[in-house]
């Protein structure tokens, strides 16, 4: 199998998933080649590289959602440029697969159909025009979603990670047949319950409780909620502290926000990590919160929230319906209202006081993801399905 994915090499929920699919593919007795592309794309387009990029420089002198812009379409001219390249690859190569997780104005299906020897497989982890459309508007939302439709239409088969996403596909003219349902997970051997971090276990008596927050700065993931919700807990528990690793588009107006609020000596700001490093830095929160906002359609399997089970700590969730076949309220983690900053306090507040309550959602948690199994089991999967589509079914 070829396996396509720009992303492969970026400090982001991409790269991961893309590591450890790889990891598990190979596990389970596939073949797999990465494409090397020819250009240091991780070098140019990784916003966190300390290397000297394009991004780098832009990054420096743009405001934020001017800089994404110009980046897209730098992806869309670069997608281009390395058309030739992959042409040539794959003619001197023997593939039974090509796998293409896509990035915005992803070309290379439609121009390269013609010289693909193999059935093509599209990772569909979200329809990005969706994406565009909710932060940059309905122009972008026009360009990217002609370009995913052509696509979608010309892959043998689409693997996303929910059945909102499929139903998302599937309104814009796929075949449900040609779409398989594989949501994410994690490998559960990174994160280790037995070991502790530098967190100290929920007691009545303590210093400090670490509230945290592993993800991109972006609207949907709600981050300016859950500081308000943290300024709010801030004056019944003075011994909170708040921890938000990540970057993104939001991260001015999330610091403007801490600013206003006064809460600066209680927040940390670490930035991107490396992913792996994430595995210690949960292990050193005692609470971990994912406050996603209330969208028409979450079409999203977010890999954050497979983390925090595997983290065995309690969990604080928005109430979101696409979640509830992986998250019960009270059993693995406990639900707010989406955007109710008051609801998020009194939860985070409820967690710091109840300890027996905490270790029980956090090994109920541990235990879902057990039940869920890590990697291998989705590679297994979909070894089933490279090999009907090889033989033509």
């Amino acid at each position: 199998m070829l396996y396509i994915n720009r992303q492969i090499n970026l400090h982001s929920g991409a790269a991961v998933h893309g590591r450890e699919l790889i990891n598990a593919m190979k596990n389970v007795g596939l073949e797999v080649t990465i494409y090397p592309f020819p250009l240091a794309y991780d070098d140019l387009f990784n916003q966190d590289s300390k290397k000297t990029g394009i991004f780098n420089k832009l990054k420096k002198i743009l405001p934020f959602s001017v800089y994404d812009i110009i980046g897209f379409f730098l992806e869309y001219f670069k997608s281009r440029i390395f058309i030739k390249d992959l042409s040539e690859y794959i003619g001197r190569a023997n593939h039974d697969i090509i796998y293409i997780r896509p990035v915005p104005f992803d070309q290379t299906i439609s121009k390269l159909k013609c010289i693909f020897k193999a059935p093509v497989i599209l990772e569909i982890n979200s329809p990005m025009f969706l994406e565009m459309e909710y932060v940059y508007g309905k122009t972008m939302f026009n360009i990217e979603r002609k370009i995913e439709n052509k696509n979608w239409r010309m892959a043998a088969s689409l693997i996303t990670v929910s059945d909102e996403n499929k139903q998302i596909l599937i309104d814009n003219g796929i075949l449900h047949e040609k779409i398989a349902v594989f949501p994410n997970t994690v490998n559960l051997n990174r994160f280790d319950s037995s070991v502790k971090g530098n967190c100290t276990t929920i007691t009545d008596e303590r210093k400090e409780y670490r509230i945290g927050f592993v993800g991109n700065f972006s609207k949907w993931h709600g981050i300016k909620i859950l500081v308000e919700a943290f300024s709010i807990a801030l004056a019944t528990k003075p011994n909170l502290k708040l921890i938000l690793l990540g970057n993104g588009e939001e991260r001015p107006s999330v610091e403007q926000l801490i600013n206003e609020l006064e809460i600066e000596p209680f927040v940390e700001l670490s930035g991107s990590v490396n992913p792996d490093k994430i595995p210690h830095y949960l292990s050193t929160f005692d609470i971990l919160v994912a406050p996603y906002i209330k969208i028409d359609r979450f079409y999203f399997s977010p890999l954050k929230i497979y983390e925090y089970l595997a983290a065995k700590k309690p969990i604080i969730v928005s109430d979101i319906q696409a979640l509830s076949n992986l998250l019960m309220d009270g059993y693995n983690c406990i639900k707010f209202e989406p955007g109710d900053p008051k609801q998020l306090a009194e939860k985070i507040i409820f967690l710091c006081n109840n300890k027996t309550f905490s270790d029980t959602v956090s090994v109920n948690g541990r235990k879902t993801i057990e039940k869920i199994g890590g990697w291998e089991n989705t590679a297994m999967k979909m070894k089933v399905l490279f090999e009907s589509k090889i033989s033509g079914v």
